[in-house]
């Protein structure tokens, strides 16, 4: 799969640690790592990738370099050091484009930027 380094940012510019970004399926993978190098480790995709200690996230930046620099607002547990979402910012946040969802709904997309993020961010605003 091709793939880049994702980089999560706190609201005010500070760095939250480092992922992996899946273009072939555009997808993020929720795990956060202290530095890039341990990121790309192989055996970083042995890392627990899901919140347990059930305490509300927080707001990140994420930044990915595949395909240029690009990002969106999303949320992590840095005590579980895991993205919380949204993990694959093109997909419908409900249904996440899948044609076996049946349920009568209207997609929610999340915006994304060109770019880097200016900092700081307002840390109130929820991922759109």
């Amino acid at each position: 799969m091709s793939s880049g380094l994702a980089t999560f940012f706190q609201p005010d510019g500070t760095v939250a640690g480092y992922g992996i970004y899946y273009g072939t399926a555009d997808m993020l993978l929720s795990f956060v790592t202290a530095t890039p190098e341990e990121a790309c480790a192989p055996e970083s995709r042995a890392l627990p990738d899901d919140c347990t200690c059930g305490q509300p996230p927080e707001p990140v930046v994420i930044l990915s370099e595949y395909g240029g620099e690009w990002w969106w607002r999303g949320e992590w547990c840095p005590r579980c050091r895991c993205i919380t979402g949204p993990c694959a910012p093109y997909d419908c946040q409900v249904c996440h484009d899948s044609p076996y969802y049946s349920e009568q709904h209207e997609c929610v997309r999340i915006e994304t930027h060109d770019g880097r993020p200016t900092f700081p961010l307002v840390a109130a605003e929820k991922p759109d």
